[in-house]
């Protein structure tokens, strides 16, 4: 239970009852909800929610120090926590969040997030406790995980596709020209983005399709893949088909 310091004009029962609201409301958050004793490295105050996202009781959470917590934490992240722990003790009362992977009692590694900021201070000001909340997000973390795979093996495939991948704005300024098309037209990526796709097209006597043409008909048709042959003119004048 947390104790509540200053009873004022408060009657005892009125005390009571506002102990039992305030702990039936922490228990009934869906996020994890502590209190962190800076000074002697423990945790004063543990909800429920806590114990089931970690696995542990609240009295194991209680009882253990301020090294054997941090061996939860993941060896990886432990840089990052020194310094959140570091920025959340030096600032003024201001919240602050942190990503990091925890090892709950099955042995099991979590994403979580915590949400901290400045409980209580000493009379030298100094930070004595700190309170935060504590939220799995290994689902979120694990799918964006896999969204960034699945981007990095696009942009290897397409990068190293055996043909000239182009993508331009609708107003043919050029934003991505793969090693192929780089290799072919003889530019390197640099000398092309953000110029208009005109410059691979021959200013004259051409018989190939027009451009505003296509990119018309791609906007109006957004599903649909629109064939179209245009003659191209690569860096050394040379003229191809495609």
């Amino acid at each position: 239970m947390i104790e509540i310091i200053d009873m004022g004009m408060r009657s005892k029962d009125e005390v009571i009852k506002s102990e039992k609201f305030l702990q039936k409301v922490l228990d009934a958050s869906l996020n994890g909800i502590y209190i962190y004793d800076v000074k002697l490295g423990k945790h004063m105050f543990a909800n429920k929610q806590y114990a089931t996202l970690t696995g542990y009781t609240t009295e194991e959470l209680k009882a253990m120090d301020k090294a054997q917590f941090f061996d939860l934490i993941h060896p990886d992240d432990r840089p990052q926590m020194n310094a959140h722990n570091e920025k959340l003790i030096q600032d003024t009362d201001e919240m602050q969040e942190i990503e990091y992977r925890f090892k709950i009692k099955s042995g099991k590694w979590i994403w979580c997030l915590s949400r901290e900021d400045v409980f209580s201070r000493d009379k030298d000001v100094s930070v004595s406790q700190i309170i935060g909340s504590f939220l799995d997000v290994s689902v979120r973390k694990e799918s964006e995980q896999n969204l960034q795979k699945r981007e990095e093996l696009y942009s290897e495939l397409v990068q190293n596709a055996n043909s000239a991948i182009i993508r331009w704005r609708c107003d043919g300024s050029i934003s991505f020209f793969n090693e192929y098309a780089q290799s072919f037209f003889g530019y390197i990526a640099e000398e092309v983005i953000g110029r208009n796709v005109s410059i691979l097209l021959p200013q004259c006597d051409s018989e190939g399709d027009d451009l505003t043409g296509l990119i018309q008909d791609i906007v109006d048709n957004p599903q649909d893949y629109i064939k179209n042959i245009n003659e191209n003119i690569c860096r050394d004048g040379r003229r191809v088909w495609m």
